[in-house]
């Protein structure tokens, strides 16, 4: 709309200027004014079609999906809090969950791991019938024993993998926490933007304001000559 505004200026003073009415440094003063237009709207394009771009990865699509933005009439309430969102993201981020999830494997490795130190014990037992032979022996038998196995002598090989499991734990407990920082920062950067962003709303549309009556008063004199 700027552009076809400036356009239909510049064609207005093109006129005047022909007709000695307007000089020419007020026709190159147009000129410029519809340069600076159409480097905006192509820079504005530009800027929506990244955006777009960003949307689709945002949202899981390889393409580029032709979305059409809707005009929003009712804004939605900014939360007055930021914590309630930083334990929502806490909650619900993938990476999050894929992280605790992780933490918890290495924790359960690493008790599996100091456990091998412990004596281990087998059992095993035995029966059966014998339908024919000698009348001294009974038909019936039956035996059950257990071996308990104590590991001495592995070269602290069992020590060894229990410290690599809790030391692996350690490590994936370390970033998970650098995991739920970063989220958290990024949580409250967002906030702030839009809390920001609700301020210049309100700005933006009192300039607006300004601005329509600015161009009407100029619209008036321009026609007044």
């Amino acid at each position: 709309e700027t552009v076809q505004a400036r356009r239909v200026t510049l064609k207005q003073l093109r006129a005047l200027t022909e007709s000695n009415l307007r000089s020419t440094l007020d026709l190159s003063f147009a000129e410029v004014n519809v340069s600076e237009a159409e480097l905006l709207l192509f820079q504005a394009e530009s800027l929506s079609s990244a955006a777009l771009v960003e949307l689709a990865a945002a949202m899981g699509y390889q393409d580029e999906p032709n979305f059409r933005p809707a005009e929003i009439k009712d804004l939605p309430l900014m939360e007055k809090e930021v914590q309630p969102l930083v334990a929502q993201a806490m909650a619900d981020r993938p990476e999050i969950a894929v992280a605790r999830k992780s933490l918890q494997s290495a924790r359960s490795l690493a008790f599996s791991e100091s456990r091998l130190a412990w004596p281990s014990v087998t059992a095993a037992g035995v029966g059966g019938f014998i339908p024919t032979g000698d009348a001294r022996l009974k038909d019936r038998y039956g035996a059950a024993g257990f071996t308990v196995s104590v590991p001495v002598f592995n070269g602290y090989l069992n020590n060894a993998r229990k410290r690599e499991a809790e030391l692996r734990s350690l490590a994936i407990e370390q970033e998970l926490r650098d995991l739920e920082i970063r989220i958290a920062s990024e949580v409250r950067t967002a906030w702030l933007d839009t809390g920001n962003a609700w301020r210049r709303i309100e700005v933006t549309a009192k300039l607006l304001d300004q601005a329509t009556r600015t161009l009407k008063l100029a619209r008036s004199r321009y026609e007044l000559g």
